[in-house]
């Protein structure tokens, strides 16, 4: 996010700070985070009052003041970042081996880079051949931004880190460091085959390239946000074209794909990614979702079930019991329908289309009570035309036709162009001998529909009750 309000917030960030980041600058200001086992004591030519050993137990005669974080040995590395990020009480971390001895100054030269770019967001450290990471400097806040360390690997766990931040539109830069590769520190896990699945799902077996379609993405986002679809949908293809196992891109398209009424083709893009990943819920749910709108409601069920026998966030539940209810309406078992309804509403007490339904489901049912209760409970979350409009149908079919003219009434006032409250409302107001009252509400419907002839017939009609 390039937005001037996310560089202003940076730049006081910076401004906040002390100008150098110097660590005797009478604040701590950087926090070197060390690796040790338990066998050996460490050299330690870095005699700050920030130097923080990371290790599984704290060795033996230790110098006053260096400071340990003690993190269980076998928890992986990205647990041990983590307790150095929030333990340490520095600004900024400078992660490495004892390699990093006698090597301030050049660190803290490297770390300049932090205030000249208000978008530099880490140092990557590398040896001699560039190959192995021996280190990386970045500052605490940036955790803020892009999330918790991941995966046990060391150089998983970096690099992830690393593509995460580039993915936000920070700046990354590589460095020389001298020291042992971080991959040998104790913490360091080898690479389990689930961690390097969920890692090429994330970043490809080519990143570089992923990281450009991402590039192509937000501009996609943009455009979709400005309801220019066509342009959106061109720049998810182009960033398809570049990286073609780029999963974002094929979940968006597929999401768009769905609203053109494109269904075979989202589905096509949708087996491509359940292939890859067939628990990814989002994927999933569109594919039942797709299923749901061809009226292939058995197969549309069979995803749904797979997906409630996952471990589902809250508001996963609630979409998939949602979906689920609608589909149990269309088969006329409302009982079922009922049942996945409120289960979504358990889940997320806040899902204003699961009230709306079980208000519908009520009036079906002759308990308009009921359904009112489904429906003003819906107003408290979202109080729209559409649903005092509800609510006014509601009273109307109760037999509460008062009530109803004034709630038709108060949809209008939300918004003078909802054509259906405007006819609800002539209607009552024909039937309870009050059209001279509609007559201010069908005027400035008039504005929005000049050729809607209904309209224009119950504003003659309303003008001679006057």
């Amino acid at each position: 996010d390039h937005s001037y309000s996310r560089r202003l917030e940076k730049m006081l960030t910076v401004i906040d700070t002390h100008e150098s980041v110097s660590s005797d600058c009478g604040h701590r200001a950087i926090g070197y985070v060390r690796f040790s086992d338990t066998e050996t004591l460490p050299e330690f030519s870095l005699e700050d009052s920030n130097l923080t050993l990371l290790c599984s137990s704290p060795p033996a005669g230790l110098p006053g003041w260096v400071r340990t974080i003690v993190t269980p040995n076998g928890k992986g590395f990205a647990a041990a970042m983590n307790a150095a990020a929030f333990e340490s009480a520095s600004d900024y971390l400078v992660v490495g081996s004892p390699g990093l001895n006698g090597q301030s100054q050049r660190i803290e030269q490297l770390l300049s880079a932090f205030h000249k770019d208000l978008y530099s967001a880490m140092l990557l450290f590398h040896g001699e051949g560039g190959k192995d990471i021996t280190g990386f400097a970045m500052p605490v806040r940036t955790l803020l931004e892009a999330g918790l360390f991941r995966y046990g690997n060391a150089s998983l766990c970096i690099q992830d880190m690393a593509y995460r931040l580039m993915d936000m539109g920070q700046t990354v830069t590589d460095a020389v460091l001298a020291g042992p590769a971080l991959d040998d520190s104790e913490f360091s896990l080898v690479p389990s085959e689930e961690d390097l699945r969920e890692f090429g799902k994330e970043w490809t077996s080519r990143p570089e390239d992923r990281l450009l379609a991402q590039r192509l993405m937000s501009n996609s986002t943009e455009n979709a946000l400005k309801l220019n679809n066509e342009e959106a949908k061109r720049f998810i293809y182009e960033s398809l074209e570049i990286c073609p196992g780029f999963l974002r891109s094929k979940r968006q398209l597929a999401g768009m794909l769905l609203k053109d009424g494109s269904i075979r083709e989202a589905q096509k893009q949708l087996n491509e990614i359940r292939d890859i990943d067939p628990l990814d819920f989002q994927s999933a749910f569109l594919y039942a979702t797709s299923l749901y709108m061809s009226k292939q409601d058995d197969q549309s069920l069979q995803v749904l079930d797979e997906l409630h026998r996952t471990d589902l966030s809250p508001v996963e539940q609630a979409s998939a019991h949602y979906l689920s209810g609608l589909i149990m309406k269309r088969k006329l078992e409302p009982g079922m329908a009922r049942k996945h309804l409120m289960s979504a509403l358990e889940a997320d007490p806040r899902h204003s289309n699961a009230l709306k339904e079980l208000s519908l489901i009520a009036l079906e049912d002759n308990q308009p009570g009921e359904a009112l209760v489904f429906m003003k409970r819906r107003l408290q979350i979202a109080e729209n035309d559409e649903t005092l409009n509800d609510i006014g149908v509601i009273c109307w079919q109760a037999g509460f036709k008062e009530d109803a003219f004034l709630w038709f009434s108060k949809a209008l006032e939300k918004n003078p162009a909802s054509r259906e409250a405007v006819g609800n409302l002539a209607n009552a107001g024909s039937e309870l001998g009050r059209l001279s009252e509609v007559t201010p509400f069908i005027q400035k419907a008039l504005l929005h529909f000049p050729n809607d002839k209904e309209l224009s017939e119950l504003s003659a009609m309303a003008g001679r009750a006057k």
